[in-house]
């Protein structure tokens, strides 16, 4: 885990699913034309086609939308999902899903569009730091003197305790990982954290 405590080209899920839809249609309407053909056979085939387009129609509705969780791992330049039912997945990340390539070690939750081993990430959730506890995670903001969390897990900004949060003054505006307790009203005290990359 690269930690520091305090004592240390972008592929869109919308653009992948949209895709197949006119490919499914343009594929749809030749099997019709091919039936109305009037040679002797072409009508079988036509039915035959017809048949395999509805499975594999089936096959991709179904397979389109998935969760998933699991340990974020990173195999060279890929980043892959071990999924707690034993499956590895290879995630394609968007601009928003991005800053799992700087989680490689922690637990998440992703949700996105499956295309056999491959899911296209659209949202997701950092259930585990490595240390067993739920981190918070967002982009670090100042707020008056005091430094504010815009903490994606819980969706709330959180207030960081000045005292165990000096030294984070230099990432404002960075999206960091915190692992902390609550030490008063939305307010997180700091054990450790990690920057993520850009």
């Amino acid at each position: 885990m690269r930690f520091s405590t305090l004592k240390q080209d972008p592929v869109h899920a919308r653009g992948i699913v949209t895709a197949w839809r006119p490919c499914l249609a343009d594929m749809f309407h030749f099997g019709i034309s091919w039936a109305r053909g009037g040679r002797r056979g072409r009508g079988r085939h036509a039915l035959s086609l017809l048949l395999l387009l509805a499975c594999c129609q089936v096959a991709i509705s179904c397979s389109f939308n998935a969760r998933r969780a699991g340990l974020l791992e990173k195999p060279g330049t890929t980043i892959r999902l071990a999924a707690t039912d034993g499956k590895h997945f290879r995630l394609i990340l968007g601009e928003s899903s991005r800053p799992l390539r700087s989680l490689e070690g922690c637990q998440v939750s992703v949700e996105g569009c499956r295309i056999g081993a491959w899911l296209v990430v659209k949202n997701w959730k950092v259930t585990d730091a490595g240390d067993g506890s739920e981190p918070y995670i967002g982009i670090l903001r100042q707020h008056g003197s005091r430094l504010l969390l815009e903490d994606r897990n819980t969706g709330m900004p959180l207030l960081l305790d000045q005292a165990s949060a000096a030294e984070l003054e230099p990432f404002v505006g960075r999206m960091i990982l915190v692992i902390g307790f609550i030490v008063g009203a939305q307010e997180v005290g700091v054990v450790a954290y990690r920057v993520i990359s850009d």
